[in-house]
């Protein structure tokens, strides 16, 4: 684009009419482009739906088609897909540095459990790969849809401070309003003349939804010299869009209603060849005018509108007025942006072009000739069920002629004049068991251009039966060889850069935190704190093969993690909790189940550090070992100890009742002695006693 055309004012602003034709001047280069690869695109498409409208069969020849490229194709997506889409996270993000660790936790979370299931991305990536399977190159693109959603409310006996509140927010409008005495005699007394509404209250938000889309490949507008859409002067695509959402969109209504409606979508677009037999004619005429269709153009253009000699980039809608020169009505909207949103999808990629090569460009001419020879093969085999006669025409009557010409089972010919020898076949020759190695040799050149067997889509159980396990898991994986390239292509080009995008319109248009339950816990998101810039990697890693080997893959590697705990501990530099959760979780995933959630926890790490902390506490083997043989001793002395001690107090008590024993005899000696020395006292007395009753009865005798 030659800048130096576009005329500015006095005060050096762009002339909007010559900017809008320059524009446009570029749309159409990029227009011619794109309709002089629709030969290739409607080929592709119309030999993927078996139509062939180049190859004609003859009238009255067979007119079957052997439809290779949809054959490849169904081979080849069983194993994309799966591995795309059989993990619950298609996308992980990375943190970009330390502080982003957590950050990039919840975006990933956030994106596949929130937004991927409502923004369409499952389905824009389905259309984008196909596209590029077919027509060289799919296109995604990421865009925010603002929606006023309304809802609608019955309220019955409501108090006025509950109006007043209701109406003082915008987004409320209260329509049917019934007014009716306050019954409640306590509300009564503090306001006698207090009133309860009934009323229908109309709430209207606008929502900002992030979305991901595909664009069809004959929408899509680049530079026909572009490498790629980041050094493309324009990139953007045709849109046909009702005069009502533009309208609802935004734009000047005035402008919509000047434009005319445009009528020839089907014939410039690759609709009917994609359709095939679906396909079915719009009437667009028969649309009200609201509904009625118009051509826009959506576009990013490189300009250096502020004259400071640096192209900025710039999104411009333009009205399609259908004249030669656009006018200053065709521009609807010109904003400066930060990225373009289209993103390249392709299963290979071609050096220095922004196009991929698909696989039907692989398959066109295989395709041509198996259907000539698959239609030479029918031809013969009816040739030999349906021989030609040569009859002679004189030698047959007219019903004879009926019967060769039309005939019937049982139904006879009738000769005349001995012409029974009159009727013979002519002989085709048989060509069909010619063709057969010619067809297998095609099969095998298509298995070499494209990588992808018999094995791509799943082997016969009879192959198997005489294979042994290591032979069937290397034609396994050599068959997957081919669809894991492209897996690897698709994962880290467009669909990489369009979740990164789609990362940054969340956060861009995210106005609150919001607590959301993912995996059966509830937690607090907030995307406007988070990096833009992170980057994120789609997930590939398992699913490009079966189930089992998926499952083989994941025991495996469960089988070193158990390894490693057993021979460093649960505190080990090399596997933590949560890897081997990971672990199980895949496992749980590859075995067909939605969720490992209903089987395994998920380890909590608060927890895991007090268990960790408790065992680092906990004494080893050889302190326990240490510790009970000191528990042993100590028992032992303990013992001893106890021994020693009943045998002093068992020696103690003998020792005592030896000494009461001692005690009691010489008690009872003394108490002998006592008694013989009182039985002698008394003997004494007694002597004595009898001496003076002797003496004094001496005395009587004397006087």
């Amino acid at each position: 684009m030659n800048e130096e055309e576009v005329g500015r004012d006095a005060d050096g602003q762009v002339d909007l009419v010559d900017f809008a034709n320059q524009v446009k001047g570029l749309v159409d280069d990029c227009d011619n482009y794109l309709s002089q690869l629709s030969n290739t695109r409607q080929r592709a498409l119309e030999y993927y739906n078996g139509t062939m409208s180049d190859l004609v069969a003859d009238t009255g020849r067979s007119s079957v088609v052997s439809k290779d490229i949809r054959e490849e194709v169904k081979k080849l997506m069983p194993s994309v897909m799966r591995t795309l889409f059989s993990n619950d996270k298609i996308v992980t993000y990375q943190p970009v540095d330390q502080e982003s660790e957590d950050q990039a936790e919840q975006a990933t979370d956030y994106v596949n459990y929130k937004i991927v299931p409502k923004c369409g991305a499952e389905d824009a990536i389905i259309d984008a790969l196909m596209d590029a399977i077919l027509l060289k190159t799919g296109i995604l693109k990421t865009v925010a849809y603002t929606e006023r959603i309304s809802k609608q409310y019955k309220y019955t006996g409501q108090p006025e401070n509950v109006v007043i509140a209701l109406e003082a927010d915008p987004n409320n409008q209260i329509t049917d309003l019934i007014a009716s005495p306050e019954t409640d005699p306590d509300v009564l007394m503090i306001d006698p003349q207090a009133m309860l509404y009934d009323f229908t209250l109309k709430r209207t938000e606008e929502v900002v939804r992030p979305c991901m889309e595909a664009v069809q490949r004959d929408r899509f507008l680049i530079y026909p010299s572009a490498q790629s859409i980041e050094e493309s002067p324009i990139v953007g695509e045709k849109e046909y869009v009702t005069r009502s959402d533009l309208i609802e969109r935004g734009y000047d209504r005035d402008k919509i209603d000047d434009v005319s409606e445009h009528l020839d979508e089907d014939i410039t677009s690759d609709r009917f060849y994609r359709e095939g037999d679906d396909y079915g004619s719009d009437l667009q005429g028969n649309r009200n005018r609201s509904q009625q269709l118009i051509l826009i153009f959506t576009v990013y253009v490189k300009y250096d509108l502020n004259d400071d000699g640096i192209s900025e980039l710039y999104k411009v809608v333009l009205l399609d007025e259908g004249t030669e020169k656009y006018h200053e009505n065709a521009i609807l909207d010109i904003q400066e942006v930060d990225e373009v949103p289209y993103f390249p999808v392709k299963i290979e990629r071609e050096a220095y072009q922004f196009e991929g090569r698909s696989l039907s460009e692989d398959l066109v001419d295989i395709q041509r000739i198996n259907t000539s020879f698959l239609r030479a093969i029918i031809d013969n085999t009816y040739w030999q069920n349906n021989q030609q006669p040569v009859v002679d025409y004189n030698a047959l009557t007219e019903e004879g002629l009926e019967a060769v010409y039309n005939p019937e089972f049982g139904r006879p010919i009738i000769a005349q004049n001995g012409g029974s020898e009159s009727i013979k076949f002519l002989q085709v020759p048989f060509i069909a068991d010619k063709v057969f190695p010619i067809m297998s040799y095609m099969k095998e050149m298509k298995k070499a251009r494209t990588g992808i067997s018999e094995a791509s889509g799943g082997l016969d159980p009879e192959t198997l039966r005489q294979m042994t396990a290591t032979s069937a898991g290397i034609i396994n994986e050599g068959s997957l060889a081919q669809s894991e390239m492209m897996i690897r292509t698709l994962a880290r080009g467009g669909i990489k850069d369009a979740f990164r995008s789609l990362l940054r319109l969340v956060i861009q248009h995210t106005d609150r935190a919001q607590t959301l339950k993912i995996k059966g816990e509830w937690v607090t998101y907030d995307p406007r704190v988070w990096n833009s810039e992170m980057n994120c990697c789609v997930n590939v890693g398992l699913g490009a093969g079966s189930k089992e080997r998926d499952l083989g893959i994941m025991n495996t590697v469960l089988a070193l993690q158990e390894k490693l705990f057993a021979a460093f501990g649960a505190d080990n530099p090399f596997v933590k909790p949560e890897q081997v959760y990971n672990v199980l979780e895949k496992i749980t995933e590859s075995a067909g189940l939605p969720s490992a959630s209903p089987f395994f926890t998920r380890p909590d790490p608060q927890e895991i550090a007090a268990k960790m902390e408790a065992q680092r506490n906990e004494p080893t083997e050889a302190d326990k070992k240490l510790q009970a043989q000191m528990q042993m001793e100590k028992y032992k002395a303990d013992r001893k100890v106890d021994i020693e001690t009943a045998q002093l107090v068992a020696d103690k008590d003998v020792e005592e009742a030896q000494m009461q024993a001692d005690i009691a005899v010489e008690e009872v000696r003394a108490a002998n002695r006592s008694d013989l020395e009182n039985q002698r006292i008394a003997a004494n007395m007694s002597m004595h006693a009898d001496k003076m009753d002797l003496e004094y009865k001496k005395l009587q005798r004397v006087n």
